[in-house]
């Protein structure tokens, strides 16, 4: 029986991707103040034409104060519009802020986690290490190698069912991880007496395990596997 499964532990890379995202306050905020601007427009544009008329009836100073009344309100609008704009920027400064504050709490959290996984790994205690690996992986759902992490917790304890789950989590997230296609394959050919899917899986590791000294030996492993599949000795087939 093979038992050369690959027990490298990974230690997880965490990739933080800041996404700008506009709060619903902040949009109603914006709809509001394109109703005030509309609003100032249209005043300036009233008085604007209310000076035109008067100076077309000859009252001079009338249409003056009219002119004045519209320029001023253009003014105030280009200064409002000055204030409002230095007003959003710090908004989203504001809410980039809170989320890289909230990522790196999220990083922090894992990352302990992590630690003490490892050490109740290395104390041979499996269990304790998985639940920290999955509080972990809450925090990172989308990192590989804590996953691969308890599959080697799994596989350490001989619960090879549950292994395949999390090594299969891991080919998802990472299809060119070849250690994950190894430990499937010898899962597959050993404990799940499925030669199809374990010859898939080793021809995975074939495909990305450039210079590796098992490449050699998983090709025996394969030709093995084509000679019972094609004898059909394996019951069941």
């Amino acid at each position: 029986m093979k038992n050369n499964y690959n027990f490298s532990l990974s230690m997880p890379l965490f990739i933080l991707i800041g996404l700008l995202v506009m709060n619903h306050s902040l949009f109603i905020h914006a709809q509001e103040e394109e109703l005030l601007h509309s609003e100032l427009l249209e005043k300036s544009k009233n008085h604007y034409q209310e000076g035109e008329r008067l100076y077309e009836e000859g009252d001079y100073l009338g249409s003056d104060e009219e002119f004045k009344k519209a320029q001023d309100l253009l003014d105030s609008l280009e200064e409002k519009e000055a204030v409002d704009k230095q007003k959003e920027e710090s908004l989203i400064s504001e809410n980039n802020t809170d989320k890289q504050t909230t990522g790196d709490t999220k990083k922090a959290g894992s990352e302990d986690y992590l630690k003490k996984a490892l050490g109740f790994s290395s104390n041979g205690e499996s269990d304790k290490a998985i639940e920290n690996y999955q509080k972990a992986g809450l925090l990172m759902p989308k990192n590989a190698d804590i996953h691969y992490n308890i599959a080697i917790e799994y596989l350490k304890t001989s619960r090879f069912k549950q292994a395949v789950e999390e090594l299969e989590k891991v080919i998802l997230l990472n299809p060119r991880d070849k250690d994950a296609y190894y430990n499937l394959g010898i899962l597959y050919e050993e404990h799940i007496k499925d030669l199809k899917t374990a010859r898939l899986y080793y021809s995975r590791y074939l495909k990305f395990a450039k210079g590796n000294k098992d490449i050699e030996e998983v090709k025996t492993w394969i030709s093995l596997i084509d000679k019972k599949l094609k004898s059909g000795s394996l019951k069941g087939l």
